[in-house]
């Protein structure tokens, strides 16, 4: 939500967003486990850095995307919106945001993919074995108990899987349209 909010910003602030791309674009070059090592005199060692450092990574691809996606609006459509009347909010919720909405749900999917892949990096700071997350914990399974592995490897697919199955659509439609441009 933050990350669209200020992707909304600088898409409405025309002037603000070279500065704040420039400055996403820094924080996005940075190893993530370079950011936690950062991040450690700030919040310690321990899941509160995890998080912290996660959820930057997922905000960076969103503000980017959602003002690319916003501003690629066709400028004949906005001109047509403008002349019948409409204000800046009707605009932006009506027009912009609908015409936006399959590059953003791609990106949210993209995303959420990257950080649940990341999130094996983060386990340098955790304490202890059981705050493993689940594709760490499937390596450490005896490999006897064919069984708890399985259950194990379906339960880490499942958030993909919704999301994908929640956003399918956008999706396809976010790729073809980044494609033809």
């Amino acid at each position: 939500v933050f990350g669209g909010a200020v992707g909304i910003l600088i898409s409405e602030f025309q002037r603000s967003a070279r500065p704040t791309l420039g400055l996403i674009n820094f924080l996005y070059t940075i190893p993530s486990i370079s950011m936690l090592g950062f991040l450690i005199p700030f919040s310690g060692v321990g899941n509160a850095t995890a998080v912290i450092a996660l959820t930057v990574y997922a905000l960076l691809p969103m503000v980017r995307n959602t003002h690319t996606g916003l501003t690629n609006v066709d400028p004949a459509i906005l001109e047509a919106a403008k002349g019948m009347g409409s204000t800046r909010l009707q605009i932006l919720f009506r027009i912009m945001m609908p015409v936006a909405k399959p590059a953003i749900a791609s990106l949210i999917v993209l995303a959420f993919v990257d950080n649940w892949n990341m999130v094996e990096q983060p386990m340098v700071l955790l304490q202890y074995p059981w705050q493993y997350p689940l594709s760490v914990f499937l390596a450490s399974v005896n490999t006897e108990n064919f069984a708890l592995q399985f259950v194990c490897g379906i339960l880490s697919l499942v958030p993909v899987t919704l999301l994908f199955l929640f956003f399918h659509e956008e999706l396809a439609e976010g790729i073809s349209v980044s494609v033809s441009r």
